[in-house]
């Protein structure tokens, strides 16, 4: 009904993902006035990645789900923008082999984590669509060093906003929600890491990226 109000949500993924775009242009293209076929086709790549990252999140806060679609039906689109991103010299490609050992690793490590948790507290600690995210997320970004990257950054800020929501719970007197989605913060992890990972890697850990520099 075009009479019905426009939810917010609309306006807000559009100035979100303006402002990505924007953040990923500079990112990936040096030279506004010497756009050259590389540099243009990481940053149309990325910028799809950061579209699908940006739904999950909304998708994943407001109805806890992770639609397949844009998580592991998602990483072939991953493994084979990968690919032709390194046939073509762009910059930062990981690469047919990176993004294959990537996507599986990516679903390998959070099932290897939801079922340790499963085994000592004989529930599941977190769904089954974070494992598919982070697979699709590995397809595009590889292995190493990026998914260590992603699941630290996701495990910090989510450790942050779920001991921030337990505290406000408490303090106002609310039935406290223990349930936080987890795809959202790969997403943010996923996102810090293209726009400025390797950089802070290089300045924090200056070893680790050349010994990770597999992925």
């Amino acid at each position: 009904d075009c009479r019905q109000p426009i939810s917010s949500l609309y306006p807000s993924i559009e100035l979100l993902m303006g402002l990505l775009s924007l953040l990923l242009f500079w990112r990936f293209v040096p030279d506004p006035g010497a756009v050259d076929g590389p540099h243009g086709a990481a940053f149309a790549v990325h910028f799809v990645f950061f579209a699908m990252l940006v739904v999950v999140t909304f998708i994943d806060i407001r109805h806890y789900i992770i639609p397949d679609e844009l998580s592991i039906y998602a990483a072939p689109l991953g493994i084979a923008a990968s690919a032709g991103l390194a046939w073509i010299g762009a910059p930062d490609a990981v690469g047919l082999r990176g993004a294959l050992v990537g996507s599986v690793a990516g679903a390998g490590v959070l099932v290897s984590v939801m079922l340790f948790y499963r085994l000592v507290r004989g529930q599941d600690g977190m769904g089954w669509g974070d494992p598919k995210l982070l697979a699709m997320i590995g397809a595009f970004l590889g292995a190493l060093p990026a998914l260590p990257f992603v699941v630290f950054v996701a495990c910090l800020a989510g450790s942050v906003v779920g001991l921030s929501l337990m505290a406000l719970n408490r303090r106002a007197g609310w039935g406290m929600r223990s349930a936080v989605p987890f795809g959202p913060f790969l997403a943010l992890g996923a996102m810090v890491w293209v726009l400025h990972g390797p950089q802070m890697i290089s300045r924090w850990f200056p070893g680790v990226h050349y010994l990770l520099a597999v992925g």
